[in-house]
């Protein structure tokens, strides 16, 4: 929780930098390994994304705590707001994240819905 409210503070005022008083939010998309090869988490979020466009949103925001969460939004038209290195996270003089290799970190990304172009999902 430590973290999350640091890298709320460090990507300062969303609403306003979005022009909104309402931001969707994704929380969490994950899949199993079968399926994380075949695209389904893309398609989960490319779906949210359209989803909160239906319904209305300017704006979009979620925390990638990953770097396989990052690059599919980045895919996506995310940008990076605010990122806060798991190097950087300590408690009593420890480094607590120290072993993570793979992940740099976590980072607050928002992405515009005017800029979003909806493509049809194909049904299975």
């Amino acid at each position: 929780m430590g973290i999350m409210a640091d890298l709320h503070q460090r990507a300062g005022d969303v609403f306003q930098q979005m022009e909104t008083d309402i931001i969707f939010d994704i929380k969490m998309v994950a899949t199993d390994k079968l399926n994380r090869k075949c695209g389904l988490g893309t398609d989960l979020l490319r779906r949210s994304v359209q989803l909160a466009q239906s319904l209305g949103y300017k704006a979009i925001k979620t925390e990638a705590t990953g770097l396989y969460s990052r690059k599919a939004f980045e895919r996506l038209g995310f940008i990076v707001v605010a990122e806060f290195l798991y190097a950087e996270y300590e408690v009593d003089g420890e480094l607590i994240f120290e072993k993570i290799k793979n992940h740099r970190g976590t980072v607050f990304m928002l992405k515009r819905l005017s800029e979003v172009t909806v493509t049809r999902a194909v049904e299975i």
